[in-house]
């Protein structure tokens, strides 16, 4: 256990949570196991993150944070908005894989959150959409966000695989399966690439949008 660190906050016990995952990304921080990471006793957490509910929206708020909300607010096309933080947002995720299921645990409230949500409320009100689709069509965004960053952290190799390697044997044992599924390989093959994930987004942008059809 590490010596015990005089003042403590929210965004250290964020960083320790977030050290945990760079060292095991499969592991499941607990209160417990953060403390002692800090070298406090677990109760000293409570003052700041009263149960595990809160340790997770803390770092969510953190990520949502990371990426950059500002992106939403410039003074870009309104479609690059979307787009940049989503591309944003996930790259911080797959930085952090291991806290991608923070996301999938509970509702985002925290102010990050409400930033987001407000810049791709504003993004799509600013389309033309009346503001009930634009917050439909801000959720469709996040679900997406959220989803590939998932599949694709359950999908990342190991440190003793290359991405270019595991793609080539994806590739390769899609090619040998059934006829429709073998004649598209290459793409299916890179599925989890930013490729894919701008492609989709935009068709989504595409199919939220009316005016877009």
């Amino acid at each position: 256990m590490k010596g015990p660190k005089r003042s403590l906050d929210v965004p250290k016990i964020v960083n320790a949570v977030l050290e945990l995952l760079a060292e095991d990304p499969a592991a499941v921080p607990t209160l417990r196991g953060v403390a002692a990471h800090l070298g406090v006793r677990p109760n000293t957490l409570y003052t700041y993150v009263p149960d595990r509910a809160a340790l997770e929206g803390a770092v969510v708020e953190h990520l949502l944070d990371l990426a950059g909300p500002g992106v939403l607010t410039g003074g870009a096309p309104w479609r690059e908005r979307i787009t940049g933080y989503a591309l944003r947002l996930r790259a911080e995720l797959l930085a952090r894989p291991g806290a991608v299921p923070f996301f999938l645990s509970g509702p985002m409230t925290g102010p990050s959150a409400a930033l987001v949500g407000e810049g791709l409320l504003a993004a799509f009100t600013e389309a033309g959409l009346p503001a009930a689709d634009g917050a439909r069509a801000a959720y469709a965004v996040m679900v997406h966000v959220l989803g590939s960053a998932a599949m694709a952290a359950a999908d990342l190799p190991g440190p003793e695989v290359s991405p270019a390697e595991a793609v080539r044997t994806r590739r390769a044992a899609l090619a040998a399966g059934p006829p429709r599924i073998a004649a598209v390989a290459d793409v299916a093959a890179a599925w989890n690439s930013v490729e894919q994930f701008e492609w989709g987004i935009n068709r989504l942008i595409d199919g939220c949008v009316p005016s877009l059809r």
